[in-house]
């Protein structure tokens, strides 16, 4: 008996230092300084490249759904667009992502409205996912409830290309195209993605076609300028909306008739550009930057039976 407790506690010991020796270190860098996540006093979640791209890359629920305090809805409903709310922040609101912000390789994605749309963002090149909870997040200004910091893929090394399909169910088929590198001082990034998808639900059907690219430049100072392009063309996104205990008593595959009659959904298409330079001296670091978006916006919206269908129409720019 003695020699057995001896045996596991030598164990015990042996699987705790071989798995502390193991542990990766995860740099944050959401909380606006560059620190290790253990030595951080917030709660931050940290998502990496290989828990995002070996996904079917529908929405971002696919790989934050681990992340405590998060909670998702309108998954896979594209007219409506994913709603993320962090800690009961952005719960209210009725489609996207309102009360939080999120950056895209440090630019906002945010209107000044506080509405964060993600059309432009193309999954398959993401390579990290930070998120910030809680009070914390009030670095990042007023009205924040949570902030959301996502990275792409930069080029660098060998130039190299990939390409991708996928097909499955419900007449789902995504490719995409990939392409990077580096020359000399510059650094440069493509990527491309189609999507065809049928949906579960009559009426669901999306199609959306992305493009991004990025590129940095190391100047003999030092100083580093950086500059992003992203686009997103969607011709239609139809919304099959919800039901009642009867509609779905006659197939949960079926959807509102009043959204099939008014042709319930949206048209979108989305641009961004942004600029950045930054240097560092002394300890410090300046850092410079300006992005512009374009958006243009057409939802029919299903209202109740004495209105009829509702339009709303945007053709927005801001910088």
């Amino acid at each position: 008996m003695l020699f057995k407790n001896w045996l596991y506690a030598t164990m015990a010991i042996f699987l705790f230092v071989g798995s502390s020796n193991g542990v990766e270190n995860i740099i944050v860098t959401a909380t606006k300084t560059t620190k290790n996540r253990l030595n951080i006093p917030y709660s931050v979640g940290v998502v990496e490249r290989k828990d995002i791209q070996n996904k079917q890359l529908l929405g971002l629920d696919e790989s934050m759904s681990r992340i405590p305090g998060l909670f998702f809805s309108n998954k896979y409903n594209y007219s409506r667009d994913l709603r993320l709310s962090i800690r009961g922040f952005g719960a209210r609101s009725n489609f996207g992502i309102r009360g939080i912000k999120v950056f895209i390789d440090g630019m906002p994605s945010t209107a000044p409205d506080g509405q964060t749309a993600l059309d432009d963002l193309d999954l398959s090149t993401v390579s990290r996912i930070e998120v910030l909870r809680g009070p914390s997040s009030s670095l990042y200004g007023a009205s924040s409830g949570g902030v959301v910091n996502i990275f792409t893929e930069d080029g660098s090394g060998t130039p190299s290309v990939e390409l991708g399909t996928m097909a499955g169910e419900y007449s789902f088929f995504r490719n995409h195209f990939k392409a990077g590198g580096d020359f000399k001082n510059l650094k440069y990034f493509l990527s491309s993605s189609h999507l065809n998808y049928g949906g579960y639900r009559r009426h669901s059907d999306v199609k959306q076609t992305n493009f991004s690219s990025k590129a940095s430049y190391k100047f003999h100072d030092g100083s580093i300028g950086k500059a992003s392009f992203r686009t997103v063309d969607s011709p239609y996104a139809e919304d099959s909306g919800g039901m009642n205990e009867v509609e779905r008593s006659e197939g949960k595959r079926n959807a509102r008739q009043r959204n099939i009659d008014l042709d319930a959904g949206e048209e979108v298409s989305d641009k961004k550009l942004s600029f950045s330079w930054e240097k560092e001296a002394n300890g410090h670091k300046l850092l410079l930057k300006n992005y512009y978006n374009w958006r243009q916006f057409d939802a029919k919206l299903p209202l109740t039976p004495f209105i009829g269908a509702g339009i709303v129409k945007l053709d927005r720019f801001f910088i």
